[in-house]
């Protein structure tokens, strides 16, 4: 029996205060100063995750995944990694519909991070990928996309008969 309860994950990253950052051109060897993830020139596979801690964010949204089906669970939505400056939402349902359409199951720290490279490099859209980046500039407007966020969830509860319950943790862990 499928329950009637939508989770919708969201992960902070505010490791670094000017906040996520991904590389507009792929690595090389001549790229002395790399400010996040980028593509290996070589290979062509996403690297160096573990900047602005993208490598916890991954495995976090991989946890959403069904062990019996590899799929991702039905009962969680949505995924959102926020920092300062980069805020990052993947739809599960059509996340999920990208990445078989593609032949790219399960989720890997290439199909995660990489979709929203992808994304942000204008290869794929967020549309087809069910993947969404939003940028900001300076000031708090972070703040505001999580009370929008917050509205936005809290009417589908409603619409669907149900609550709206939320848990916002701060830097320190402390909610």
């Amino acid at each position: 029996m499928e329950s009637d309860v939508r989770y919708h994950i969201l992960y902070w990253e505010g490791e670094n205060p000017n906040g996520i950052y991904f590389e507009k051109e792929d690595l090389t060897a001549q790229n002395f100063r790399r400010d996040g993830p980028g593509r290996c020139f070589c290979c062509g596979h996403i690297a160096d995750t573990w900047r602005h801690r993208l490598d916890n964010m991954q495995i976090s949204l991989r946890m959403c995944v069904d062990p019996s089906n590899l799929q991702f669970r039905k009962d969680v939505e949505g995924f959102h990694c926020l920092s300062p400056r980069l805020g990052i939402s993947y739809n599960l349902r059509q996340f999920n519909h990208y990445l078989w359409t593609m032949g790219r199951k399960p989720p890997t720290e290439e199909n995660v991070i990489g979709t929203a490279l992808a994304v942000h490099r204008k290869e794929v859209t967020p549309q087809a990928s069910g993947v969404k980046l939003t940028t900001w500039q300076g000031g708090q407007r972070w703040e505001q996309w999580i009370k929008d966020k917050v509205q936005e969830l809290r009417e589908k509860a409603e619409e669907r008969g149900g609550v709206s319950v939320g848990l916002l943790a701060g830097a320190a862990g402390r909610s």
